[in-house]
């Protein structure tokens, strides 16, 4: 988990960034996150072969956390509200709390809503504030995932 977490952080500001700028998420960034996830998930379940109950908790709510958020994305994909990065990167995201016990924590789910909330309402805000109307608002969803994920992962475990 240390390793899925660490390669989170560090490309978090990045991804932040250029989603902000461009409204994409680079698969050369997320990718290697789903990767990461995909073997956390597969090393979790095995070590639960070894020692049961503990590290094998954690992999079913990982699978669980991944096809709940990257389900509800690709809906909102479908919609065309988000895009296919979004749907990656909240696929990523929900298996990584899945894993830590996000979902079990409700002060930790309610954390990670108004954390995303807020950064949509500022982004929101910003492209109003950029954009004369009736132009097309284009919000970037990438900053909001991240800052659901960090603030509701503060309390997890």
């Amino acid at each position: 988990m240390l390793l899925q977490l660490g390669y989170l952080a560090v490309v978090t500001v990045p991804l932040v960034v250029i989603d902000v700028r461009s409204l994409r998420l680079p698969n050369a960034l997320v990718l290697p996150g789903l990767l990461l996830l995909v073997w956390g998930l597969l090393w979790a379940a095995l070590a639960g072969q070894l020692r049961p109950v503990t590290a094998a908790s954690s992999a079913p709510a990982g699978v669980v956390g991944a096809l709940l958020a990257g389900g509800l994305l690709l809906g909102g994909w479908m919609l065309g509200a988000v895009g296919m990065g979004d749907v990656k990167l909240g696929t990523w995201l929900g298996g990584l709390a899945g894993m830590m016990g996000v979902p079990e924590r409700p002060e930790a789910l309610g954390q990670g809503a108004a954390a995303g909330g807020i950064v949509v309402a500022v982004l929101f805000g910003a492209e109003l504030a950029a954009r004369a109307p009736p132009a097309l608002l284009r919000i970037p969803f990438g900053p909001a995932l991240l800052a659901a994920f960090w603030a509701s992962s503060v309390n997890a475990r």
